[in-house]
């Protein structure tokens, strides 16, 4: 039977260059964060002074966004209000002598590897003020290996949403070896890696019907979410658009 060992280190290591007199900008999070989980979010936040009497405005920019794989997400965060993942810049106003929190938030997921993201801070009526940011992002290997002498693997089978994009619902296809499907769900997060939906698998082959609700019953936004298969030492993610 085939074993998946799916073991995620995970360091964030941040430089900074500076070349502001208009603002200050200092990370204030542990940068070397170890030992995350799939689809854990962190959020690695950085004190940005506005050091005038007037209103500044930071042009907020990811450069880089080079992640191991679709499962991982990166988005630019001020304060509360965070970008979509997709979204690589934005402008955002600083009262005169305010610090705002400019932060970036990394979700790995289930993909091991190196990722790298650079974040550019900038006077936006003074593009020669700006601080640089850069993140990596450190996984360990996935070490896949075979019990002695079995030479058929497993059946796992999760096959891609249909319709997709959708509106509202979509179907979600699996099939499982049958001494698995007891302990068997699939699950639904957002980009952020929130879970948004659970579903119990009773069956060792058939399907899900997402109709774009959370565990409560309330409609979710329109966006990139995530489902994820899990069984016994078995994970395969993919990707799905609802667009109402």
């Amino acid at each position: 039977m085939k074993k998946l060992l799916l073991t995620l280190g995970f360091s964030a290591l941040l430089s900074t260059s500076a070349f502001a007199q208009s603002f200050s900008f200092n990370v204030v999070s542990d940068p070397n964060i170890a030992n995350a989980q799939p689809w854990e979010l962190f959020e690695i936040h950085g004190d940005l002074t506005n050091l005038t009497n007037d209103t500044l405005f930071v042009l907020f920019e990811r450069l880089t966004n080079d992640l191991p794989g679709p499962s991982w997400q990166s988005s630019i965060c001020v304060n509360i209000n965070c970008l979509a993942p997709f979204v690589d810049s934005d402008v955002f106003p600083v009262p005169p002598n305010e610090t705002y929190d400019f932060r970036m938030n990394i979700t790995p997921g289930t993909t091991a590897g190196q990722g790298h993201v650079v974040a550019k801070l900038s006077n936006n009526e003074n593009l020669a003020e700006f601080f640089t940011q850069d993140y990596y992002v450190t996984t360990d290997t996935a070490v896949v290996s075979l019990e002695e002498n079995s030479q058929v693997l497993p059946t796992f089978v999760l096959e891609q949403n249909f319709p997709n994009p959708f509106n509202p619902t979509t179907t979600i296809n699996y099939e499982l070896e049958i001494a698995n499907s007891a302990l068997a769900k699939l699950t639904i997060f957002n980009v952020l890696g929130q879970k948004i939906k659970d579903f119990a698998l009773t069956q060792p082959k058939g399907s899900v019907t997402w109709n774009g609700t959370d565990n409560f019953g309330n409609e979710v936004s329109n966006g990139i979410y995530f489902y994820r298969l899990e069984a016994a030492n078995q994970i395969e993610t993919r990707k799905m658009v609802l667009m109402k």
